[in-house]
């Protein structure tokens, strides 16, 4: 149900929000690399977009582990994780960004825009429950405790 009051909207998805304001600067920094060295470079747009999402990977790490999750614990252990994640969904991006500039030949800033939207979603519940967790604790471990009756 959603509220009538905007406000309380914003405040009961405020982390959200926050991991969206984020993914678009994120965003932002990956086009304009990739325009540029696209543009002035003259490289692939292929290749000038791994050079955008590796920008963007550093700069959301950052962002989210800082400002989204406030969660500066276990650096180490949370940006092995990041990457891990980073990686599949970049992979997963550049392909369905590759799909739909040269199969259905999007122009490659539209392709860049709808994927990454779609792909953020993925993205944000990995890191809220599981990367940037704040009970590190209960992320996904298993419990060797077995009672005997």
């Amino acid at each position: 149900m959603v509220s009538e009051y905007p406000l309380d909207f914003v405040l009961s998805h405020r982390k959200y929000l926050t991991f969206i304001i984020g993914g678009g600067i994120g965003l932002a920094l990956s086009l304009i690399v990739t325009y540029a060295f696209t543009t002035i470079l003259q490289l692939w747009h292929m290749f000038s977009y791994v050079f955008g999402l590796a920008a963007a990977i550093i700069f959301t790490f950052a962002f989210h582990r800082q400002v989204t999750f406030n969660n500066k614990s276990k650096a180490r252990d949370r940006l092995i994780k990041f990457v891990a994640v980073t990686l599949v969904l970049a992979g997963l991006n550049w392909l369905l960004v590759l799909f739909f500039t040269e199969g259905l030949l999007v122009f490659y800033v539209y392709a860049i825009f709808g994927v990454t939207f779609g792909i953020s979603i993925i993205n944000y519940y990995s890191n809220k429950h599981w990367v940037l967790s704040s009970d590190y604790s209960k992320t996904f471990k298993i419990n060797h405790s077995y009672s005997v009756s």
